[in-house]
């Protein structure tokens, strides 16, 4: 009589985990070849938006970068669809790069090479991308007391000390039990709030942290006492972090304020789960502050997890 083995109920043999608990696991970052490229994939956090000019000048003068690519520089076709359903599936055409309109989250515009993955991310950060709903990003730098000008360089509309959106963080935070973590969007922005909340010893995390440190910035912020707030640059800090402070009462971290808010829904929903996670015993609070009839209704239309582009065109009277 033929035998079967059991698999319900019973104890499987893993064959990779030795190697994953061990930290012997051997990972594609873990390999370096001669003459090796990083790549880095340039993605505006947009879900709709038309590009109307993509910038690489400063992205290609970088140190170690090989060279700086848009759809225009390729001139390649479509992507294959190798898994077509049915024979009469309906199969939109899908370009490695974009060159005219953004038409999903993530959807790439460049691409940039270089000799490390370091210089590869901070180049992608300098290729600038003209979108139409970028424009109204401005409107979001003003509120915040600077605008970030073509060349790069930042021009402050108020004194740091006299700037009315980030006294109000700070007054917010005054009447709050606990930690608090403080999102924000433009780099620039870290630099004033560090200023404006500098009693509180701010930790933070900011793009291009070396994971060693931001291991370090989030042990400050979850267990010592001194350290109530800890400032997230959005896009760099909406995946995988658990902010949830200490044990005491005092300590918990149930509370986040957004100095900025970026037009992306993903972010939006990411950075929010950093203290709405497992551990969590208390209920979370999402303050949002603006200052503009179209900030409020993009922080609404955030809140109640909505279409961004459709709140602001409808704030304009017009779709494009």
């Amino acid at each position: 009589m033929a035998t079967t083995e059991l698999y319900i109920g019973a104890e499987v043999l893993r064959k990779e985990d030795p190697e994953l608990v061990t930290g012997q696991a051997s990972f594609i970052d873990n390999h370096s070849l001669p003459g090796m490229l990083w790549m880095a994939m340039v993605r505006p956090p947009y879900v709709h938006a038309r590009v109307n000019s993509i910038d690489t000048s400063a992205a290609a003068s970088m140190p170690g970068v090989v060279g700086v690519y848009t759809a225009a520089d390729l001139d390649v076709g479509g992507l294959p669809f190798v898994w077509p359903i049915t024979e009469d599936i309906k199969i939109p055409v899908h370009y490695p790069l974009t060159k005219d309109k953004i038409r999903f989250h993530g959807d790439a515009v460049a691409v940039v090479l270089a000799e490390t993955r370091r210089e590869a991310l901070d180049a992608a950060e300098n290729v600038s991308v003209d979108a139409f709903i970028t424009k109204y990003i401005k409107l979001a730098q003003i509120q915040s007391g600077f605008i970030i000008k073509e060349d790069g360089t930042v021009q402050e509309l108020v004194p740091p000390d006299q700037n009315p959106r980030f006294t109000l963080v700070r007054e917010v935070i005054e009447e709050t039990t606990g930690k608090v973590i403080v999102p924000y969007l433009h780099r620039y922005t870290y630099r004033l709030l560090s200023q404006a909340l500098a009693e509180y010893s701010p930790a933070y995390i900011i793009g291009n942290m070396e994971p060693t440190e931001i291991q370090r910035q989030k042990d400050i912020f979850n267990n010592d006492p001194n350290c109530r707030v800890i400032l997230v640059q959005t896009r760099a800090g909406k995946y995988g972090h658990t902010l949830l402070g200490g044990e005491d009462l005092t300590d918990k971290c149930s509370t986040m304020v957004f100095a900025e808010n970026s037009y992306s829904l993903d972010d939006r929903s990411q950075i929010e789960d950093r203290m709405h996670r497992h551990g969590q015993t208390q209920s979370c609070l999402y303050i949002d502050v603006w200052g503009t009839r179209l900030d409020h209704k993009v922080t609404m239309a955030l809140q109640a997890k909505e279409s961004i582009a459709q709140a602001v065109f409808q704030h304009f009277g017009k779709k494009r």
